[in-house]
């Protein structure tokens, strides 16, 4: 019998980009330098920011075009391209280590199973989510041509970072300031835009959740709160 991967949820409410990424940082050197370190996934509404990917070469005049839309810009360590996280939108960050799973994952497979979590998740809900028609290259989910699901990851020896952004009732304008994951031709949609009503974000993170025990093939567990205040204290010089 197949042993269920055990995942420890962390769920933050809203925090800033900045300093989640630093608690993803922690995590992820924990995994590389203790042996039975926990796998945890990092639940997370952001405050207004446009992130750009390690590969982006991003003017100061761009960056300062985007902040004075009332956003913060930051130049991240993740894959893709230029995108928007706010409030309204789900922001999971699994910190998993690859090869300590059971099976074992590439980080092609991650991705796609990032990817159907994601699908998944949409169809629960009632709305008919897919992969791109497109390209391969055009990752996340999908509703006929408007991106539901963007998905940006980073791994370092085997440890992953970053995920995937699901918007439930973010406010779309934002995206009318980038080309949203660089691609043109392409729009922008949400759960609530998709469904015509507001679905609170307790009940997209509990589909999420069961989403993602189904295809990650893993059991949840929450975090210890205690610990996690511990770690966060640790931290608590980073701006919230």
């Amino acid at each position: 019998m197949t042993r269920l991967n055990l995942i420890k949820v962390i769920k933050l409410g809203r925090r800033s980009y900045l300093s989640t990424l630093v608690l993803q940082k922690w995590f992820q050197q924990h995994h590389l330098e203790v042996q039975d370190s926990n796998h945890v996934l990092i639940l997370v509404e952001h405050n207004p920011v446009y992130t750009a990917g390690y590969r982006e070469e991003i003017s100061r005049e761009e960056k300062e075009r985007l902040i004075e839309c009332g956003a913060e810009f930051i130049h991240s360590d993740r894959g893709g391209l230029t995108t928007f996280h706010g409030p309204g939108q789900l922001v999971a960050y699994p910190i998993l280590h690859l090869e300590k799973l059971s099976p074992r994952l590439t980080l092609r497979n991650y991705v796609s199973l990032l990817e159907n979590t994601a699908i998944h998740t949409c169809r629960m809900l009632g709305i008919p989510a897919q992969l791109s028609t497109d390209s391969v290259a055009h990752t996340g989910a999908w509703v006929n041509d408007r991106k539901i699901c963007a998905i940006g990851v980073h791994c370092r020896r085997h440890v992953t970072t970053h995920g995937l952004a699901l918007n439930n009732n973010v406010d779309l304008g934002w995206y009318q300031h980038i080309v949203p994951c660089g691609i043109r031709d392409k729009g922008v949609t949400s759960i609530c835009e998709e469904l015509s009503y507001d679905l609170a974000m307790e009940n997209v993170i509990h589909q999420f959740l069961q989403s993602f025990q189904s295809i990650f093939k893993c059991s949840i567990q929450a975090y210890d709160e205690a610990l996690l205040k511990q770690i966060l204290e640790r931290h608590a010089t980073t701006s919230q």
